[in-house]
């Protein structure tokens, strides 16, 4: 599940829980369950690769901070950035500084 979520972001595509389910040739019930099984909800994982991605594309790319949120699937810098602060501790800005 997560490998698909990093590709999808990669290909500027966002998963909903119907294509992720198809592309892994599951229901998208059976994938809530064996998720919900290993403590997972699919915005939860959905939110960690957008993260992940987002440290990736601050640390090797010149990218823009709104050009980031929008690739991550944020509609402005400003919920991007409360948001990865929440995650990591730190602002995007700072990351990328240090």
């Amino acid at each position: 599940v997560k490998q698909q979520l990093q590709q999808a972001l990669r290909e500027n595509h966002i998963l909903n829980a119907e294509t992720l389910a198809n592309k892994m040739s599951i229901s998208a019930r059976t994938l809530s369950r064996r998720l919900q099984l290993e403590g997972y909800t699919l915005p939860q994982l959905q939110a960690a690769a957008g993260m992940e991605y987002a440290k990736l594309l601050l640390l090797e790319t010149n990218k823009n901070i709104a050009q980031i949120a929008s690739a991550v699937g944020f509609k402005n810098a400003a919920a991007f950035t409360r948001a990865f602060k929440r995650c990591t501790g730190k602002t995007p800005t700072a990351l990328r500084a240090g």
